[in-house]
């Protein structure tokens, strides 16, 4: 495409939008949060001439991670762009390119429910008015490439569908078992949430009589157009991986400790330390 303005890429969060070198949808829709109704919404783009021009210019919008992108962000967009544009097709006649995978991701809950308070569930894109008559054609794939063991695919689906039968529960049952090594590693563990991970590093640091050290690492952005994304990210990470770090040598791997949010566990081997100050990146 001759013209970079017709062609806008987006993601439906900023880690995914930053790894393919596009905006948010959000940003690029100028609906900051999304939590305004459509009349607002659009007043907000009239107010704000370079969204306002930039949904004019575009002839392809690509969405990545369509996953998390709810049933109500869709609509939005979708009717924000038929007003704008003025055009009755389908996002003002944009044409969507959109990728991801709804059996990975679903959609961040927004809205609690006012009887339990609990989060309720958000529809998926494919689930809006507007779905169909933006993809008017569907087309399944059934051939599997990555695999050819038909009884691994079949409990592969079953999992994935959420419907697994008594056979592949069983097959997965026989797999909790002791793991035997000899090699003085324990095996890498893998916890579903931040804070099993923690206490289970936290433990196993507790029981580490050796001497302790303590590293200081400095974060820094570049200048590029991304440095104000970059800058949040690096916020976010103080809380995953702490500025101040606590390190055993008679670790059986490498492990980053988190002592607010989260762990890290690499399993290297830990041969020696340098005491010296180094600005050799760890990984």
């Amino acid at each position: 495409m001759s013209d970079p303005a017709r062609l806008q890429v987006t993601a439906s969060t900023g880690i995914a939008a930053l790894n393919i070198g596009g905006n948010t949808l959000h940003s690029f829709a100028g609906i900051g949060l999304g939590e305004l109704p459509i009349q607002q919404s659009l007043a907000k783009i009239w107010g704000n001439k370079a969204a306002y021009y930039r949904w004019l210019a575009t002839e392809v919008l690509v969405i990545d991670e369509i996953s998390m992108v709810s049933a109500e962000l869709f609509d939005l967009i979708d009717n924000i762009g038929r007003q704008i544009r003025q055009n009755t097709r389908p996002f003002g006649g944009i044409q969507l390119v959109v990728s991801g995978d709804f059996f990975q991701l679903p959609p961040v809950p927004e809205e609690r429910d006012i009887y339990t308070g609990r989060k309720m569930e958000p529809q998926y894109a494919f689930e809006t008015k507007c779905w169909n008559a933006t993809f008017p054609k569907a087309y399944k794939l059934t051939r599997v490439f990555r695999q050819a063991n038909t009884p691994f695919i079949r409990l592969l689906d079953e999992l994935r569908y959420g419907v697994p039968t008594e056979d592949t529960m069983g097959i997965l049952k026989e797999l909790n078992r002791p793991i035997k090594h000899d090699d003085g590693i324990l095996p890498t563990e893998i916890y579903p949430h931040k804070n099993s991970a923690e206490t289970a590093n936290l433990s196993h640091l507790a029981k580490l009589k050796a001497q302790q050290y303590t590293y200081q690492s400095i974060d820094k952005c570049g200048t590029d157009r991304f440095t104000e994304l970059k800058v949040k990210l690096l916020t976010d990470l103080k809380w995953i991986l702490r500025e101040h770090l606590r390190l055993d040598k008679s670790l059986d791997g490498l492990q980053v400790l988190n002592f607010s949010r989260s762990s890290v566990f690499v399993s290297k081997k830990v041969i020696d330390w340098d005491n010296a100050l180094s600005t050799a990146p760890m990984a």
